[in-house]
């Protein structure tokens, strides 16, 4: 598989440096290691790693599990893979609830890191795929998160998506049609030739 960009959050730095020297050794780059809740948030935002691996328990107040929701309420589309050494069943629930896309038990062995993190990479890509919407304006096929659509406007027989990452796409379709297509949850058709994100309300 291609290499990928990976961020550590582990507060124990020997075993985050092992870590570090098997991802190297599989071609993976390291974006940063980091021990806690914090500064992990800062790494994501700054240097947008493509997986990050958690230890459940961080230096600071705030948990791994912490983390990993704060990184799905926040829309940072990332797979992570939790670290533990942990057998508390209801540490172990809580974490399940945040719905990994991996775990690991420490003493972390070279292989299985390998397997876990390709395979959680892959699912998780697969997943997203799954969950945009694909489109074409008749030159180009676009296929668009749902985070990413801020307004549809209609305009006679065509839509105008408004996006944060590709302006405005145009294409020939109703806004009925286009509407049907959407998450009832996260759009609302608020006037005959509007359809709003209510994340951007």
């Amino acid at each position: 598989m291609n290499p990928l960009k990976i961020l550590i959050v582990e507060d124990e730095v020997l075993i985050a440096e092992t870590i570090k020297i098997y991802l190297e050794e599989r071609g993976h780059s390291i974006t940063e290691a980091v021990i806690s809740y914090e500064e992990a948030l800062q790494s994501i935002k700054y240097n947008k790693p493509d997986l990050a691996l958690i230890d459940i328990r961080l230096y600071g107040q705030k948990s791994g599990i912490d983390l990993a929701e704060e990184i799905t309420k926040q829309n940072y589309h990332m797979p992570y893979v939790f670290l533990t050494s942990q057998f508390d069943t209801r540490i172990l629930n809580r974490a399940m609830e945040s719905k990994p896309n991996g775990y690991l038990i420490k003493p972390i062995q070279k292989e299985s890191l390998w397997t876990t993190i390709e395979l959680a990479h892959h699912s998780f890509a697969l997943s997203e795929e799954e969950n945009k919407l694909k489109i074409s304006d008749g030159s180009n096929t676009y296929f668009l998160q749902s985070d990413d659509i801020m307004y549809i406007s209609a305009d006679h027989i065509y839509v105008n998506i408004h996006t944060q990452s590709k302006g405005t796409i145009v294409i020939r379709m109703t806004l009925t049609d286009l509407y049907n297509k959407l998450d009832g949850n996260q759009f609302i058709q608020c006037h005959r030739s509007y359809i709003v994100n209510l994340k951007y309300v």
